[in-house]
């Protein structure tokens, strides 16, 4: 059941499939990388960081996929850091994010906190915002 009103359309196998389906099928130029379906039908928290991880590793984010399943799997959930607390808020918060999954990862000399629905990125400049790690400055001067 979707914790919050706006979260239903997340619960929609239905809605899941046909946008998975004109991504992959119909306009493969708007997203290169198709949405990643992960069934989390039964399975283990543990089990869900392997499929995310294994996501991040074909985006070529194997250090971040690592140091996500080398820790144990949270048994309760973290916060959203204080360094991303205005961005959450401003960009929606729970509605939009979600709630925090991990607590911040350093990634190539930056911050970035994964949440349920997105992730936060802050830059060493100290700018802070929604994080696409596929436009990310950092990923492509290594």
């Amino acid at each position: 059941m979707a914790e919050l009103p706006r979260w239903k359309q997340w619960f929609d196998e239905g809605l899941l499939e046909r946008l998975h389906t004109f991504y992959t099928d119909i306009a493969p130029t708007l997203c290169p990388i198709p949405p990643a379906i992960i069934d989390t039908d039964g399975a283990t928290p543990e089990a869900v960081l392997a499929q995310v991880a294994g996501v991040l590793t074909d985006a070529g984010l194997d250090q971040t996929a690592r140091r996500l399943t080398s820790a144990p799997a949270p048994t309760t959930r973290p916060a959203v850091d204080e360094q991303f607390v205005d961005a959450y808020t401003q960009l929606g918060g729970l509605e939009a994010f979600g709630h925090a999954l991990t607590h911040p990862i350093n990634h190539r000399g930056a911050t970035v906190q994964l949440c349920q629905l997105g992730a936060l990125h802050r830059d060493p400049a100290g700018r802070t915002r929604l994080w696409n790690p596929l436009t990310d400055p950092a990923r492509r001067a290594a």
